[in-house]
């Protein structure tokens, strides 16, 4: 070590040398070129040069702060200039915060570094000063498989290359059980390494003999290999979420997931099964995490690949569907987490081995009927009469007593009930009536003020069945009669029901007008029905009260038809309706983010209509 320090500084001064010759004959060269420049140019050069200056004196000094004696003195991070980064010959800050200081000694070959799951086989010995804290021992491990002898010798390996010899400073024990085998208190490494006392610091030698990388799928030739090792990376995520590390289990699943879906041909088919499991295992982790997409990307992927390959098995899908049905329960999603649920009983049916399962659906199942019937009740609580005369929606004459009880308001054990539940039941939507051709016209709506987020959504208006309405909200698109929808809002939102707008007079839902005067009568009969999302009808406070206000369903709403007028439908910016429909409400429903119209007009008139549009 001493002979390798003498001809470190030998190689130093020749280089410190040859850059001075060199620096001589840019001077020459660089007064030779200033002549004809300017002097911001000059100046610019010369804070170049100073830096590049500054650069060489560090790294000089670093090198000469190595003690003979082979030992890594405390050196920190910052003391080496921005050419040394990412290079071998500059010491490593191995964390980050100056606990652990790694210094090759002998470089390794090749470019590739331990990774997850690789096999290494180290030699590592520890000393303080003149006392050793462990004799020189060869160990072998699986990087993060918590095997590593020390966590701190695993952290050092994995930034080294093959038959490469490095020293680590540890100013800082941070894990307790590498502070008890090195025989040292945490508290005792912190207070000696920021002393700065090369006598006090711990100092590990490493030498990486051997790296095992992760297999490849292609790399195991056997179909029976490949699902053991999906197998074998599922089980070792099952073993670390059993000891409530979340983060591994999730990298150990994901892992398994990558490697199967590697595979090709008939090895696809072997490792199906693994490959499904480990997902429904990712999507209870994003569960217990709460990050519901996730958990329903990976429930819909199982549900998908057990219904096109059957050596999934009905069990996984039963699991898939149960999962998935929580995560939509979750969101809020009623309707469709109770079909999933049922789906999950149906799929188990008489199978006494999940019966675990069955019981936890079943559980989970009543609960979501419960919260679904909550959700419709809250519903027909504040829309039973279709809105008060305060919100400008609702009509004044809708029977206000409540219906009987239904016979299914609770699950049955197997929970296989139809989806009458809901108290009371609603009548069976009707279809989407056939019209001919009507105008388009368009609202382009802004989701919170000045926020960039916007869109349009066009209409087709009945002019068939319902003319004078659909004209008077043409009229309010287009502008005509100095009345329009351009600076109104959005005031209500309710999900998974409808949103609310065209008050032109007050903004707040108590208001509106029309172009025949502040209303206008219903058009008898009303022939077309909210049959589904994308439905265009007009709000009231009673029958014969129309005036500007619309709404647009988010769902078939049977218990609106007869008592609104259905004008028109969306033809495109549905996505947009939707968006506004998940808009966070606050009092009576209204959104607490603006959703403003900022601009309105017609796309196309009527087949009868002359007068032009109108430009959008």
């Amino acid at each position: 070590l001493a002979t390798r320090h003498r001809a470190r500084n030998a190689v130093t001064k020749k280089l410190g040398e040859a850059q001075d010759g060199d620096e001589r004959g840019r001077r020459r060269r660089r007064g030779r070129r200033d002549a004809g420049r300017g002097a911001l140019a000059v100046r610019r050069d010369d804070r170049r040069r100073r830096h590049r200056v500054e650069r060489l004196v560090l790294r000089r000094r670093v090198e000469d702060r190595v003690a003979p004696n082979g030992r890594c003195c405390s050196v920190q991070a910052e003391t080496y200039g921005k050419e040394d980064e990412g290079t071998e010959a500059a010491p490593r800050d191995i964390l980050g915060d100056g606990s652990l200081l790694k210094v090759t000694e002998k470089s390794g070959y090749g470019w590739e570094k331990p990774k997850e799951l690789g096999v290494v086989d180290a030699t590592y010995s520890a000393r303080r000063g003149d006392a050793t804290l462990l004799p020189e021992t060869t160990a072998t491990w699986t990087i993060d498989e918590d095997e590593a002898p020390l966590m701190l010798i695993e952290r050092c390996v994995r930034t080294m290359k093959v038959r490469e010899e490095a020293y680590v400073r540890v100013a800082r024990v941070a894990d307790a059980r590498d502070a008890h085998k090195l025989g040292v208190s945490r508290a005792d490494t912190a207070a000696t390494g920021s002393s700065g006392s090369d006598m006090a610091v711990v100092v590990v030698k490493v030498r990486l003999n051997r790296l095992e990388p992760a297999p490849h799928a292609s790399e195991l030739r056997s179909d029976d290999e490949k699902r053991d090792y999906v197998r074998k990376l599922k089980d070792s995520g099952n073993a670390w979420l059993k000891r409530n590390n979340m983060h591994r289990a999730k990298r150990r699943y994901v892992s398994a997931i990558t490697f199967g879906e590697m595979c090709e041909g008939a090895a696809s088919k072997v490792v199906r099964r693994e490959l499904a499991a480990a997902r429904l295992n990712l999507a209870q982790c994003a569960l217990t995490e709460r990050d519901y997409r996730e958990a329903l990307d990976q429930c819909d992927r199982v549900v998908s690949a057990a219904g096109d390959h059957a050596d999934v098995g009905p069990a996984l899908r039963a699991k898939a569907l149960y999962r998935r049905g929580v995560a939509r329960l979750a969101m809020e999603d009623f309707e469709e987490a109770v079909k999933d649920l049922k789906a999950a009983l149906a799929v188990l049916g008489a199978n006494t081995e999940d019966e675990t399962l069955a019981r936890a659906v079943r559980s989970k199942l009543r609960e979501a009927v419960a919260l679904k019937k909550r959700a419709s009740e809250k519903a027909r609580q504040q829309y039973g009469n279709l809105f008060d005369k305060l919100s400008g929606f609702a009509s004044e004459n809708r029977p206000k007593g409540e219906p009987a009880p239904d016979d299914h308001s609770t699950p049955g054990p197997a929970g296989d009930d139809d989806e009458d539940w809901d108290n009371p039941p609603l009548k069976e939507p009707a279809k989407e009536r056939d019209h001919a051709p009507g105008p388009k016209v368009f609202l382009e709506i802004e989701i919170g003020k000045d926020s960039g987020v916007k869109g349009r959504v066009s209409f087709e208006l009945f002019a068939d069945t319902a003319p004078k309405t659909a004209k008077n909200f043409a009229s309010l698109c287009a502008g005509d009669a100095g009345l329009t929808y351009k600076g109104s809002i959005i005031h209500r939102v309710i999900k998974n029901f409808m949103i609310q707008g065209g008050d032109v007079t007050k903004n707040d839902g108590t208001g509106g007008t029309s172009i025949y005067g502040p209303s206008f009568d219903d058009e008898k009969p009303i022939l077309d029905a909210h049959w589904g999302p994308g439905v265009l009808s007009m709000a009231n406070k009673g029958p014969n009260t129309n005036s500007s206000q619309f709404f647009i369903t988010t769902k078939a709403a049977p218990h609106l038809d007869g008592r609104h007028v259905v004008f028109g439908k969306v033809i495109d910016g549905m996505d947009l309706v939707t968006a506004i429909e998940h808009v966070s409400t606050g009092e009576r429903d209204k959104p607490l983010s603006d959703c403003t119209i900022l601009d309105c007009g017609v796309l196309s008139p009527g087949p009868g209509e002359t007068t032009p549009p109108p430009p959008p």
